[in-house]
């Protein structure tokens, strides 16, 4: 199999600080590649390029609206291979601890873990989701929006 590096990053770090670590990666990896593009946007291209079940790690750090997290959960949860992880960083922010928490109620062809950095929440795609199509759990919802001071 080959080995692919995708970064989608339409914005960057503030003050060019993220150049000097895309500098290395491409230096280090010949298959990195940064994509200016939202994550929820190019994800989609890649599910439609490389179809599903086709990556074995996806790491979420994009936005952290619900919404953007929720679509890049989806559109990841398609592209995973059985076996493969997905990866939530700062997992303590509401809007992430919702998805998450909506994930481990609804989800059980997921194994969820905590990794020792308690920002990072870790999926392992356990088997094919084989849920019915109405299928939904009421699931608990932070009732904070500091993130700040996690629970």
């Amino acid at each position: 199999h080959s080995f692919q590096h995708l970064a989608f990053d339409p914005f960057g770090l503030p003050d060019r600080r993220g150049e000097v670590v895309q500098s290395y990666l491409e230096v280090e990896f010949d298959e990195f590649r940064r994509r200016r593009e939202r994550s929820e946007v190019r994800l989609g291209k890649l599910l439609s390029t490389h179809g599903s079940n086709s990556v074995g790690l996806t790491l979420i750090d994009g936005g952290h609206h619900f919404e953007t997290i929720i679509a890049d959960f989806r559109l990841a949860d398609f592209l995973c291979c059985d076996g493969g992880f997905i990866v939530f960083d700062d997992a303590w922010f509401p809007a992430i601890e919702t998805a998450i928490s909506y994930i481990r109620c609804n989800r059980p062809d997921y194994a969820l873990t905590h990794l020792a950095a308690p920002s990072m929440t870790v999926l392992q795609r356990r088997a094919p989701d084989q849920r019915d199509w109405s299928s939904f759990s009421p699931f608990p919802v932070p009732q904070r929006s500091n993130w700040s001071s996690a629970v």
